[in-house]
Formats: C-alpha cells, sequence, structure tokens
C-alpha cells in the first residue's frame, strides 16, 4: 500500500486488500484535519475582526483629532489677524506679528522699496552702464511752442530687477510765457508684456519765464521695474506753450539700483508654554518665477500647508502662505524663514505667528 506524501493518506494498489482499519483511518484522519482546519480559520477570522476593529477605532480617533486640531487653526488664524491690527500689538503668549512696512524696519539681505523690504536675482547681472545700453529711443522730447508735442520714449528689457532712480538729458528749452506749473510732465512705465502700466505719476521742470536753459539736467525718478519684462518708458510734457528739445544721455549722474539679492533669512524666539503646535503666516508679493519662502519650526522643516489670494483692510491684495505644526512645541520655540531668489523677486510685507 502506498500513501499520500502530506497527509499520509493510503492508496491501495490492485493487489491490497481493502481493510476496515485502513478505511476507518483514512476517514477519521480527513475529519480531523477538516475541523483543525475550520478552527484554524475561525480563529484567524476573529483576529481580523478584532484588528480590524482597533483599526477602525484608531481612525475614528484620528479623523475627530484632526478635526479639533483644524478647528484650533481656524480659530488661531482669525485671533492673530485681529490682534495684528492693533497699534501697538497686544502682549501675547504664542504670538506675534512683525510687520515690514515701516520705513526703519529692515532685513539682511533685502532691500527698502516703498512700504516693504525688497529683495531678487535676475539671469544676468550688468553695470549701469550695460543697462543704459539696452534702452532703445523711440522718441526724444519735443515741444514747438504749439499743440504738436513728442514725448521721450525709450524701451527696454533687463536681466536685472532694480529701480530707475535718476534719468539724465541734455538739450535746452526757451520760455517766453508763464508756463503751467513751470512745465508739467508725466512719467509713466508700462509692461508691454502684461498690457499694464505699472508707474504714473507727475513732475516740473521748473522752467524760468525768459530763461534761455541750455545742457544736461537731471530728473530723479523712482520707477521700480523687474526681470525679464519688455518696458516703455515715457516722459511726456503736458503743456505745449514753449520750445523744449531734449535726448537722453549717461554720465555719473545717470542712477539705477539693480538688485542682486539672492537669499535672506529672518529668525524669530516666541516665548511661549509648551503647546502642540500652531500657524506660522507670512504676507508678501511674489515676481517672476524662483522665490520661494520655506520655514523651520526649532531646526525642523515645515511644508506649507496653504498659499492663498487674500485682500487687506486697505483694499491691498496680498499672497499668505500658512505653514502649520501638528506636533509638540517646547516653550521659547524658535522660527527661521528663508527666502531665495533665482530669476524672480520677493517684495516681503509681514509675518507671524499663532501657537496652540
Amino acid at each position: 500500500m502506498n500513501y499520500t506524501k502530506n497527509y499520509h493518506l493510503p492508496q491501495w494498489i490492485k493487489s491490497d486488500r481493502i481493510m476496515m482499519d485502513d478505511f476507518n483511518e483514512m476517514c477519521r484522519n480527513i475529519e480531523n484535519g477538516l475541523s483543525e482546519r475550520n478552527q484554524t480559520v475561525d480563529n484567524l477570522s476573529g483576529q481580523i475582526t478584532n484588528v480590524s476593529n482597533t483599526l477602525s477605532q484608531q481612525i475614528s480617533g484620528k479623523a475627530a483629532e484632526s478635526a479639533t486640531f483644524e478647528r484650533f487653526c481656524r480659530a488661531a488664524y482669525n485671533h492673530y489677524h485681529l490682534a495684528a491690527l492693533c497699534d501697538p500689538f497686544p502682549r501675547q503668549m504664542g504670538v506675534f506679528h512683525q510687520s515690514f512696512e515701516p520705513e526703519n524696519v529692515t532685513v539682511p539681505g533685502m532691500t527698502r522699496r516703498d512700504n516693504c523690504c525688497y529683495m531678487g536675482k535676475g539671469t544676468k547681472n550688468v553695470t549701469v552702464k550695460e543697462f543704459y545700453d539696452t534702452m532703445i529711443v523711440e522718441s526724444n522730447m519735443a515741444v514747438n511752442n504749439n499743440p504738436a508735442v513728442t514725448p521721450l520714449s525709450v524701451r527696454f528689457t533687463t536681466t536685472m530687477p532694480g529701480v530707475l532712480k535718476k534719468f539724465r538729458l541734455t538739450g535746452r528749452y526757451y520760455c517766453s510765457q508763464q508756463v503751467a506749473e513751470g512745465g508739467l510732465c508725466r512719467v509713466t512705465l508700462h509692461n508691454l508684456s502684461t498690457n499694464k502700466t505699472e508707474v504714473s505719476y507727475t513732475f516740473s521742470l521748473n522752467m524760468g519765464v525768459g530763461f534761455d536753459g541750455r545742457g544736461p539736467r537731471t530728473v530723479a525718478m523712482n520707477v521700480p521695474f523687474h526681470t525679464g519684462y519688455d518696458y516703455r518708458l515715457k516722459i511726456e510734457p503736458l503743456s505745449s506753450n514753449y520750445t523744449l528739445s531734449y535726448v537722453p544721455m549717461f554720465d555719473n549722474e545717470f542712477q539705477v539700483e539693480l538688485l542682486d539679492l539672492p537669499s535672506a533669512s529672518i529668525t524669530r524666539t516666541v516665548p511661549c508654554e509648551p503647546c502642540g503646535g500652531g500657524i506660522v503666516l507670512v504676507r508678501y508679493l511674489p515676481y517672476g518665477n524662483g522665490g520661494t519662502i520655506t520655514l523651520s519650526w526649532n531646526n525642523a522643516n515645515v511644508p506649507a500647508y496653504a498659499t492663498r489670494t487674500i485682500t487687506d483692510e486697505q483694499g491691498r491684495t496680498f499672497q499668505e502662505v500658512e505653514f502649520r505644526k501638528s506636533w509638540a512645541v517646547p516653550a521659547n520655540s524658535s522660527l527661521r524663514l528663508d527666502l531665495r531668489c533665482s530669476n524672480g523677486e520677493i517684495a516681503l510685507y509681514s509675518w507671524g505667528a499663532a501657537f496652540i
């Protein structure tokens, strides 16, 4: 008689006699094997059910915990913005707000521009003379004592961000009669890439009656521009009862501030008691490509939770990035904000935090 390999069940051959004992033993073995297998399956089913119930409870607990943290973050967000409207900022535990709009606030690696701290990095550094040489004169400024007025028009595309501070003209003017506000002119900077006028203001040539003015003169400006855009700068006389002829020129008094500020960091230690995390908010405006803002909280990188477009109480539009930390925070937490630019610019207006 032969037997199976795994369960030792009899395998009769033709010469074997089928004995009752052998047959009954085979059936008992099959019965016992099936019973043991069913019991094992039942035990495993019970274990799987227990694990499933445990996981369900854990998932429900995590979901409730996440929902609670979300509500705390919303409350912290609203509280921070209400406190930020106070001047001076009220004393808070685990809350701070820093504005970069005041003129006396500076950040290493950034410059002041209007009501913010500013930084930027272009695609190629150039000198002031190289910047001037990129300007294409479309028309020179001319007034011929009649309604025909020709504005000075120059076109340029720069590889660096910056601010045009002083523009130089040379030529002459003659004024035989009183001129409105001494020869009022309008300066405009039109972004041809976006079809938007970015700068527009008026200034006076300060012309005197009966005076024949000759030679170079300086036009003081505050005209910011960004990397890679096609611009048209115009200086347009707004009256015509005089004679004037001016062309652009370059000398040491031509002034443009070209930015090569690729990185900056801001650190802050926030007085607080140990807590369970919180939010950090940064209000800024990006220009071009390559501007990034990252946050390190107690030397651990915290990814940005959301970036949104907001309009403040004065009607100004900003980008606001929110960072969230949902794990334990020790007393007196340290924050570091890192800003990087590559072919882009960042205007920084404020940052702050509210711990939970």
